[in-house]
């Protein structure tokens, strides 16, 4: 299940850019209405792909998760930040969010999984150097058990930009107990600790315990609000 450091993942040309935050609760609709009119500005610029997840946080309401796609992170980080678009962008968006949201961007293997629900998986790997390696085990892994799950649509997995010692799974589930019930309580799942166990204890920070995990309800783009169409 190795794969030698010197083989290259090969990732997809494009560049995903994701985005958690705490969007502005004191009037949803209002929220939806300053992401979507945010979306339309970006959706101007030659760079910009499109929004192929966002979604509320299941275990805290109050927090959404964003993925956008560009052509490359240059096109996001130079050519649309350092644009004409940027600030009527930022304008038009002004008060969507309460407090500093993370953003980061990926270079993924494969695109953003179509479902219902999402689990977002981030994985601190020990070195950037590892990535390579890990995806190759954790990918037969999760083709091996997590596949065949009831309930399971799809994945995608890879490494941060910013900081390549960090990696991301993206798992689709048709609904959230089909991850934290069906799955979580069957043979399959004390097969896949026993493999996933060492691996993670190998190639991670923390081990298993470096793990953060949490799901999101699926949402169309611009309405990942709790009480703006988002839940």
């Amino acid at each position: 299940m190795s794969t030698p450091a010197s083989s290259p993942p090969q990732f997809l040309p494009n560049c995903y850019e994701l985005i958690i935050g705490t969007p502005s609760l004191s009037s949803p609709a209002s929220t939806v209405q300053k992401f979507k009119a945010g979306l339309a500005i970006q959706s101007q610029h030659p760079d910009f792909l499109g929004v192929p997840l966002e979604g509320v946080c299941v275990e805290e309401e109050t927090r959404a998760l964003r993925v956008l796609e560009w052509k490359s992170y240059e096109g996001h980080m130079t050519n649309f930040r350092l644009g004409p678009l940027y600030a009527p962008f930022v304008a038009a968006r002004a008060g969507a969010y309460t407090g500093p949201q993370s953003m980061t961007h990926y270079h993924l293997l494969s695109p953003p999984p179509k479902a219902p629900v999402v689990e977002h998986m981030h994985l601190p790997l020990l070195s950037p150097a590892h990535f390579p390696e890990f995806s190759a085990q954790f990918s037969a892994a999760l083709d091996t058990y997590i596949r065949p799950a009831a309930g399971f649509t799809g994945l995608a997995l890879g490494q941060e930009v910013e900081d390549p010692s960090s990696a991301l799974c993206l798992l689709g589930w048709e609904r959230v107990e089909d991850h934290t019930e069906v799955f979580r309580y069957s043979a399959m799942f004390d097969k896949w600790r026993e493999v996933v166990g060492p691996l993670f204890e190998r190639f991670l920070k923390g081990g298993i315990g470096g793990l953060e995990m949490f799901h999101v309800r699926t949402c169309a783009p611009g309405e990942g609000v709790r009480g703006g169409g988002g839940m």
